[in-house]
């Protein structure tokens, strides 16, 4: 996290005098998936994830912050380059017991975007670069995290670095340097054996610096 921070600071000092704002927001996501923790076999969170069989996967929050460089193709066209770091996670309630699996991702979203004075709608394709795992319940509090395509003792299948998918979004400006966006987006991971599905809706609120 730590790290992600820093690549966010220095993008921003480098973006320096042009069209870039501040994001941060809170995501709602929905995995639909066989078994969106299949990653954490070899764990005994895992396990009891397994034993929720039948249980729906909830919907879950998570935080959404980056960094976005607007680019001026006409007083009503413009490109929005949007780099977020996303919090994706599902979570299995039974009695009073709980299990959730959350998925961190880096987000890139160059979207083409039509101006209409303080409401803007922006749509295109996002590249999301799984960056780690990991698994909480309420009977284990160790959190088991990784990189997916590492081997070790929690993790059993491998998926790819990199998955693409489309989103959406409709921006309503407050003033001149304070901004509501709310963005839905929809893409797919998959494993030799499984496949999950994150469909999010996020709003965030934007601070220009400019």
């Amino acid at each position: 996290m730590k790290k992600i921070l820093i690549i966010f600071v220095i993008i921003s000092f480098s973006l320096k005098g042009q069209n870039v704002s501040f994001n941060f927001g809170i995501n709602m996501e929905n995995i639909n998936s066989i078994d969106p923790a299949s990653p954490f076999q070899k764990s005994n969170v895992w396990s009891d994830f397994n034993d929720f069989n039948g249980r729906t996967c909830l919907l879950s929050t998570g935080i959404t912050i980056g960094v976005n460089y607007e680019i001026n193709l006409s007083d009503k066209i413009k490109i929005d380059n949007e780099l977020n770091f996303t919090e994706r996670s599902s979570k299995k309630i039974k009695n009073k017991s709980s299990v959730k699996v959350t998925y961190d991702y880096l987000d890139l979203s160059p979207t083409l975007k039509y101006d209409l004075n303080k409401i803007s709608i922006n749509m295109g394709p996002s590249i999301n670069y799984l960056v780690r795992g990991r698994i909480t319940s309420r009977e284990h509090s160790k959190i088991l995290e990784n990189r997916y395509h590492e081997k070790s003792e929690n993790f059993y299948f491998k998926y790819d670095d990199f998955y693409f998918g489309i989103n959406a979004s409709l921006k309503y400006k407050l003033n001149k340097n304070i901004s509501v966006k709310l963005n839905i987006d929809k893409f797919s991971n998959k494993s030799r054996s499984n496949e999950i599905n994150h469909n999010s809706m996020s709003l965030t609120c934007s601070y220009s610096i400019n």
